[in-house]
């Protein structure tokens, strides 16, 4: 492909108008050829664009190119792939005017029309051609980000919440201005050492609007007043977009320091002070901050629009959780060593038993089927919250796999809560109300003392009371609280991109998030207290587990009276 006359690419049959070097005079050089490996100027001009940006006008390879980048051979991706596809600036930054593209102008906003469709003429549009170039093409005016996006866990709501760039712009390999003293002109520049090997530098994500886009921030140092002053411009990363080398692993965001909250360097501060933040509308501030001398920027750290599952963690729900799991976890196990040191101390003694069938059927598989799922989704939860801790799982299968078996546990509790109706068994979670203080209080008295003696369950245990006054009232407050709350707060987690203004409304994902992950590790204190007590309902440990495999318990005969 080369430049034929009047600045046309001749080749494939291109014909795309307007010289691209007619650009270069101000937004750095522009190669659109591989006749000879690119190798942009080394010298600073202040009017070249590139210099701002880091961005780098070619579409040849970066491995083809005389550039000395790290790890230059696994880099195949041309440098911006719509120059090698063999496009031109004037693709995307159009005249106003230009014949078959003419949009509807501001007169005409506010009408029925969405394009008008009288272009001026050819010879209209040569005779006087708008050169302001304001009409700019958007990713989705060309790209169907729905297409090629199938792969993508939650792809609306990855658009709605990420400009393109954020993902497509992962590098830039340009000398990038990190800072500049305009009154010694004096400058240092990103993404290269000392020796002039580049390693590229990753922009810094600054939420603009509603979506996080890339930027560059250079620090412009100046005397005023006698006083040195900062002020940090921020630049928009449009150009060097990427396809193969664009973001895909999950952790690149969802991650503790990752690129949502990473941190970008410019350079060493002449004043302690906060800088000035010049940016284009609706962009954020980063949080600035003093580090030995230098200012460093941290992108968008706090945004509570942009909850970010595993990277954005509220200490107060992890360490007030944790905190209730370990007392339980701990309890359990104490109560578990006096036990059986009482036992060992009591000795062996046989008393009566007889053998009931406790749970049908469809009881066991019910029940089977919602430990199984709850304890996959503390794992897959677990791996979602925090993935640093469990980096050899893939985040994406974690996310897919946790909805799969969230709607597996709601259509089994669904199916459960009709069976219990419909069948009566409703009534083995009832506590009822008729001396329940005090039947809770024998049940207490067992746990904390009659079971180190050998004494019997205070309550007989039959097919119709299987529960003890206190399993009924945690059973109670399990079904009819913490599990529908945790069903919601998941479906609406869920549903954030289905029903974004829902979502919002509650706080968004800010507020479900921790809620959601606090409410995990209560069912997981329910579990281990759960588990622990089917040690307690028969002569051996695994007695209970046992009898909801087979549906047969062995129960005491001499049991308090039923006065459940």
């Amino acid at each position: 492909m080369s430049l034929g006359d009047g600045g046309l690419i001749n080749g494939a049959g291109i014909q795309s108008g307007r010289n691209p070097e007619a650009c270069s005079d101000c937004h750095g050089e522009i190669v659109l050829h591989n006749r000879q490996e690119f190798a942009p100027g080394e010298t600073f001009a202040p009017a070249d664009s590139a210099n701002f940006s880091g961005a780098l006008f070619s579409g040849q390879g970066i491995n083809a190119s005389a550039i000395n980048v790290t790890d230059k051979a696994a880099r195949s991706d041309p440098f911006d792939i719509h120059l090698a596809r063999g496009m031109v600036c004037s693709d995307c930054h159009r005249a106003g005017n230009r014949p078959g593209i003419r949009t509807v102008g501001a007169a005409l906003k506010e009408t029925h029309l969405k394009q008008d469709p009288r272009d001026v003429s050819i010879r209209g549009y040569l005779h006087d051609p708008d050169h302001s170039l304001s009409t700019t093409l958007q990713c989705d005016d060309c790209h169907r980000s729905g297409a090629g996006h199938s792969w993508l866990p939650f792809t609306q709501r990855h658009m709605s919440a990420l400009a393109c760039e954020s993902c497509h712009i992962p590098e830039l390999f340009g000398a990038a201005l990190e800072s500049i003293d305009l009154d010694s002109a004096y400058a240092t520049f990103r993404g290269r050492d000392e020796q002039g090997l580049v390693r590229g530098f990753t922009p810094v994500l600054l939420a603009k609007g509603d979506k996080l886009a890339p930027f560059n921030l250079i620090a412009v140092n100046f005397e005023e007043s006698s006083e040195q002053k900062t002020s940090v411009l921020a630049v928009p990363q449009n150009h060097g977009v990427v396809r193969d080398a664009a973001h895909r692993d999950c952790a690149t965001c969802h991650w503790p320091e990752g690129l949502t909250e990473s941190l970008l360097s410019l350079g060493e501060s002449p004043t302690s002070d906060p800088p000035v933040f010049v940016a284009p509308a609706e962009v954020a501030a980063p949080a600035f901050e003093h580090v030995g001398g230098e200012l460093q920027a941290r992108s968008h750290p706090e945004s509570a629009s942009r909850y970010m599952l595993g990277a954005k963690q509220l200490a107060w729900a992890d360490r007030i959780g944790m905190l209730i799991a370990a007392g339980t976890l701990a309890a359990v196990l104490l109560h578990g060593v006096a036990r059986f040191l009482a036992s060992r101390r009591r000795g062996v003694t046989g008393e009566a038993r007889k053998r009931v069938y406790m749970y049908g059927v469809y009881e066991r598989f019910w029940h089977w089927l919602q430990a199984t799922a709850i304890l996959i989704l503390l794992v897959t939860g677990a791996a979602i919250h925090k993935p640093y801790l469990f980096g050899f799982l893939n985040f994406a299968y974690m996310v897919a796999l946790h909805n799969l078996v969230g709607l597996i546990l709601l259509v089994n509790a669904i199916l459960a809560a009709f069976y219990h109706l419909a069948s009566g068994e409703v009534r083995q979670y009832l506590p009822g109300t008729s001396d329940l203080f005090g039947r809770m209080f024998l049940q207490a008295r067992y746990y904390t003392r009659g079971i180190f003696r050998g004494d019997p369950h205070p309550f007989a245990k039959d097919a119709q009371h299987k529960l003890n006054p206190l399993q009924q009232i945690t059973y109670f407050g399990l079904l009819n609280t913490l599990l529908p709350a945790q069903i919601v707060t998941g479906i609406l987690m869920w549903g954030a991109q289905h029903w974004p203004s829902q979502t919002t409304a509650l706080g968004g994902l800010a507020v479900l998030g921790p809620l959601h992950s606090f409410m995990a590790w209560l069912f997981a204190a329910f579990l281990i207290m759960h588990i622990y007590l089917t040690t307690t309902s028969g002569p051996k440990p695994l007695s209970g587990i046992q009898a909801m495999l087979e549906g047969w318990e062995d129960v005491e005969e001499s049991a308090g009276g039923d006065t459940l």
